[in-house]
């Protein structure tokens, strides 16, 4: 440990091995039950845990891991969440193509030479 004065004040530098060994009070973190990690956490079963991890994630936009968590489906959510899945990954296909669409055609406007 090592002390010294600033303005009067004592400041105390402890090295980063004092606290090595000391125990830490459970729950010191705070995790929300609603987030990824929350929910597999949870005590649902594992099929809950896959729907709702999907409709996380659809949401999310991360196609790769929504497909992941379709295929752990049961039969009955699966056929709502495919149709679903495929609707998403059209209209955000169906989005990039006017953006880039729309940003082509600002392109070529610059291109065009003015008279």
């Amino acid at each position: 440990m090592v002390c010294w004065y600033r303005n009067g004040r004592k400041i105390i530098w402890k090295d980063s091995t004092d606290n090595l060994y000391r125990e830490f009070p459970g729950g010191f973190l705070n995790i929300s039950p609603h987030g990824l990690v929350g929910i597999l956490q949870s005590d649902r079963t594992g099929a809950e845990k896959n729907e709702i991890l999907f409709w996380r994630y659809l949401a999310a936009h991360n196609w790769n891991s929504a497909i992941v968590m379709l295929a752990k489906l049961p039969d009955a959510a699966r056929d709502r969440a495919q149709a679903r899945l495929i609707s998403e990954l059209t209209s955000s296909q169906s989005k990039a193509w006017l953006h880039f669409r729309q940003r082509g055609q600002r392109l070529r406007s610059l291109r065009t030479p003015v008279h």
